[in-house]
């Protein structure tokens, strides 16, 4: 007869232990779910910073040792500010945005990133010569 009443006792043991696996994996996918909502939800604002300074030969050998990469999501609002020591203007590819330059002076471009891709800043002098000088990379929200 001890055999007869194992049985069930086991089978509880069992259906216990298994809805209890169930109702925590729930409750860790609600809280996982909740967590990501929350970081993706939200735009945010991002300010960058360049700096235009030395003659287009100066300029060019920086572009060839590597740009820097701005980083945002779709939906974010994303602001450029240069300083220049040339005239010329600030380019935004693709978005087709541009700010012109005074040299010595502070300028900012602001947009909200709504396009996700790698896009590509330049400076672009007076005689339209162009010269890379960083990347905006937006992420798909």
């Amino acid at each position: 007869m001890a055999t007869v009443e194992a049985q069930p006792r086991r089978n509880r043991a069992a259906v216990i232990s298994i809805a209890l696996s169930l109702l925590l994996l729930a409750g860790m996918y609600w809280i996982l779910r909740e967590s990501s909502k929350e970081g993706s939800s939200a735009p945010v604002a991002h300010t960058f910073r360049i700096d235009i300074s030395g003659d287009a030969d100066t300029l060019t050998a920086r572009a060839q040792s590597g740009v820097p990469v701005f980083k945002a999501n779709q939906g974010d609002t994303v602001t450029l500010v240069a300083t220049s020591t040339q005239p010329g203007s600030l380019h935004l590819h693709v978005y087709d945005r541009s700010v012109p330059l005074v040299p010595g002076s502070e300028v900012t471009l602001t947009l909200e990133a709504t396009t996700a891709g790698a896009f590509p800043i330049h400076w672009h002098d007076p005689q339209n010569l162009m010269i890379h000088l960083a990347i905006l990379e937006v992420q798909p929200r």
